[in-house]
């Protein structure tokens, strides 16, 4: 589903990519101030939340939906103890 997170932070990825591309093919500037370098650190970073995304999603498949809920909730209660611990 490309309307879904991961859909979307692969969309922003290819944005980003495609931008690299064509300011190396064109050797222009680009109008936002972004140099390629700049562009191929954003292809990183949303290659990163995509598959991050994508590892959530496939371990809440692994959960009924049922207790789905009842997983976040525990999973939200520890971060918010070790932050706290910190």
């Amino acid at each position: 589903d490309w309307s879904s997170a991961f859909g979307t932070a692969i969309d922003f990825m290819l944005k980003q990519l495609d931008a690299a591309l064509v300011l190396e093919s064109t050797s222009r500037k680009s109008v936002t101030g972004e140099n390629i370098s700049d562009r191929l650190k954003d292809v990183a970073v949303y290659s990163l939340i995509a598959r991050i995304l994508k590892d959530e999603s496939e371990r809440n498949r692994k959960i009924p939906k049922n207790k789905r809920a009842e997983a976040l909730s525990e999973v939200w209660k520890r971060r918010r103890a070790s932050r706290k611990a910190k």
